[in-house]
């Protein structure tokens, strides 16, 4: 198990910068593009959730760490959100939808899962290094270093839509 000391060797950011990625190719078709501002609302949105991973890794604490991945989260539910007024526009279609929802799911969980294993090492007592383990998720801390190792993932299923016909 390899101590990660930097951001973008965390799971999580590396998933969030897939995330804006896609965000950004789908908003390049030329009938999402028309639509100015929920590419710039959802691009924001994107780029936000890896942003504030990295600026929680680099804080130094795990409290404003804990913090940060609830930042990403809340992002990443505006992406979730932006993708419904998007597939509701006829923006992108039911697959391209799921899968970035999908994935934003994944981000949640990963976020989630970490903060819950922050959590829990803030109640227990110090030690010079602590691994913490959960059943997806693998973390090692050591003072201001956390360590996101890359957890097996379930497939998450967007939840169902209905598509607006036009």
């Amino acid at each position: 198990m390899a101590l990660v000391t930097r951001f973008e060797d965390l799971k999580v950011w590396q998933e969030a910068r897939e995330l804006s990625k896609q965000v950004y190719e789908l908003s390049r078709s030329p009938r999402f593009s028309a639509d100015r501002a929920l590419v710039e609302q959802i691009r924001r949105a994107a780029v936000s959730v890896m942003n504030n991973v990295a600026e929680g890794f680099d804080s130094g604490s795990q409290r404003e760490l804990r913090k940060f991945l609830h930042y990403a989260i809340r992002s990443t539910s505006e992406v979730q959100s932006c993708l419904y007024a998007a597939v509701d526009q006829a923006h992108v279609g039911d697959e391209e939808f799921r899968e970035v929802y999908a994935l934003a799911a994944r981000i949640k969980q990963l976020s989630g899962a970490f903060i819950r294993r922050l959590a829990v090492h803030d109640r227990s007592p110090r030690r010079s290094k602590d691994v913490i383990k959960e059943p997806s998720v693998t973390y090692v801390v050591r003072t201001t270093s956390y360590c996101g190792i890359t957890p097996q993932h379930r497939s998450t299923a967007a939840p169902q839509h209905e598509a607006k016909q036009s």
